[in-house]
């Protein structure tokens, strides 16, 4: 008798980059519609307010990773300097200081060589600083007249003030599981699209290593964004009036009543970024 023999083919899930997939685009009213954080301080409602207020056809159009541009800050652009400071205040107040009845200005212009890089997205009339980033590149950088010290390399930076937009800053608890999913994705990818650029720039200036503080949670996401990051385990917290003041006011940060293994420590920052790939409806996307 003859015999038939059953073939199944087996569609293997198609790699594409991310700006190109069908995870690319996220309407933007999903995120306006979100009710405003319930700020206790007006000085940081007015900020929040100033930030996330657009009129239409803002709230029609889309945040699109194939519009995303990465961009180096220059000194003279006062107006988008003033921007991505009132972003970084809004987000670090609320969400770390302890009392949230005041303000603490944390973004102010530093007397060291800094650098500030961002990655925006031009949406009519407005140019929109979904992510940024400040770095220190004097030769005392800050974290370590926080933390002690063994040995660091004299071409060394220090990353610091990572802010994302209030749009992007939303409770996910309150975004359906679908735009949750597109929100969380496109925050990783605007996060390597600006880590990835600041790392040329630094590359080509002969910058060698870089240094973070960075909060228990904030590395987890970190590594999950495909950083390679190194224990400073020799770093100790560095006591003093001054800054023993500062960790008691961002508390929700510094944790000074917690234990050490649930503060902030100092990392070194690998240039090197791996590979992060996330297999969405059948599609491995490349962040």
């Amino acid at each position: 008798m003859p015999s038939h023999s059953v073939w199944t083919i087996v569609h293997e899930p198609y790699e594409v980059p991310f700006a190109t997939s069908h995870c690319s685009t996220i309407p933007l009213q999903a995120l306006l519609n979100v009710p405003p954080p319930a700020f206790r301080n007006e000085q940081l409602l007015h900020m929040y307010t100033r930030l996330t207020k657009h009129e239409a056809p803002f709230a029609e159009s889309s945040l699109d990773a194939k519009a995303y541009v990465y961009k180096r800050v220059g000194r003279e652009d006062e107006a988008l300097q003033q921007t991505i400071k009132d972003i970084v205040n809004c987000s670090y107040n609320f969400h770390y200081l302890h009392d949230q009845l005041t303000y603490e200005d944390i973004a102010s212009e530093s007397e060291k060589r800094t650098e500030v890089f961002m990655v925006y997205q031009q949406i009519g009339e407005v140019m929109l600083p979904l992510v940024s980033v400040r770095v220190l590149l004097d030769q005392e950088l800050d974290c370590f007249e926080l933390f002690t010290r063994q040995h660091a390399d004299v071409r060394a930076v220090e990353f610091s003030r990572f802010s994302y937009h209030p749009l992007l800053d939303v409770p996910v608890s309150l975004l359906d599981k679908e735009i949750r999913l597109l929100l969380d994705l496109h925050k990783r990818h605007l996060f390597r699209v600006l880590l990835r650029g600041a790392f040329r720039f630094l590359k080509s200036r002969k910058y060698r290593t870089s240094y973070v503080i960075m909060p228990p949670h904030v590395k987890r996401y970190m590594v999950g964004c495909g950083f390679v990051m190194h224990d400073m385990p020799e770093s100790q917290l560095i006591a003093s009036e001054a800054h023993d003041k500062m960790r008691r006011s961002f508390s929700k940060y510094w944790k000074p009543d917690r234990p050490v293994r649930e503060q902030p420590a100092v990392y070194k920052l690998d240039f090197r970024i791996k590979p992060l790939v996330k297999e969405v409806k059948g599609q491995k996307v490349f962040l």
